[in-house]
């Protein structure tokens, strides 16, 4: 794993991907005024250099965002990215059902006019991972050679990828490549009343699959870097690990 803990650190913070979780163990870890959130309603470009201009960013360590990659262009320090990927058909359900199920998200009204077929078809929300790591609008159309660009950024540009089915075990390697000095698992803003994969029905899910297929090759391709760095790890750390997932099987 590369050695970023000089950089200043980006995480893009995709829907629905753990990524509140992964902000509580930052704030476990550094103390509040190494870490901005910048989570503010953009209107323009110019908005979010602007504001990203305006940062104190001498003593920061982590900014939390729902932006794109390409950021770093507009930053005073040198940055890489940390982002935590999900498995697109879970993630589009659960976003689905997690902007239905809260009134005051910006797309409620919208989404509470459609169903899960409707707004899974929406441009705006199928292969949002590989468009996010792209730097892409999220209505604009990606294929399969789009994979390989965003792999290569992955590559070149962001110190850890980790994967929300894989959480627990992403949380331990970024525990070794940031020196954190404990990782206490919790889960949040998990979506409530969602409806399981399993309970929905083939059509849509085959419907999901089809309209997702860069995003699932993009996950797919980071699910196995990560396996390998777990199977890679020394037998020392393989105990710690295993005991951090024994402990958070039992809560």
């Amino acid at each position: 794993m590369k050695d970023c803990n000089s950089l200043l650190k980006i995480h893009l913070h995709m829907p629905k991907t753990a990524g509140t979780s992964l902000k509580v163990l930052m704030r476990k870890n550094y103390p509040p005024e190494k870490i901005i959130d910048l989570y503010d309603s953009f209107r323009s470009h110019e908005e979010v250099v602007k504001k990203l201009n305006s940062l104190p960013l001498e003593e920061t360590e982590w900014i939390n965002c729902h932006l794109s990659f390409g950021i770093h262009e507009h930053l005073s320090r040198p940055a890489t990215y940390v982002t935590i990927l999900r498995d697109p058909i879970e993630r589009i359900i659960s976003d689905y059902f997690f902007i239905l199920n809260n009134p005051g998200h910006g797309l409620h009204k919208e989404v509470s006019r459609m169903d899960l077929l409707d707004f899974q078809s929406q441009a705006i929300h199928t292969n949002k991972q590989c468009k996010v790591i792209l730097g892409l609008p999220l209505a604009e159309s990606v294929n399969r050679n789009d994979v390989k660009k965003a792999q290569k950024i992955l590559e070149d540009y962001f110190c850890f990828v980790g994967i929300t089915e894989l959480f627990t075990e992403s949380a331990f390697l970024m525990k070794e490549l940031f020196n954190w000095p404990r990782v206490k698992i919790s889960n949040r803003n998990v979506t409530k009343n969602r409806t399981k994969a399993t309970e929905i029905s083939d059509e849509v899910i085959q419907q999901i699959r089809e309209n997702n297929k860069v995003d699932i090759a993009l996950y797919e391709h980071a699910r196995q870097e990560v396996e390998e760095k777990i199977a890679g790890l020394d037998p020392t750390s393989k105990r710690q690990l295993k005991a951090i997932l024994s402990r958070t099987n039992l809560q």
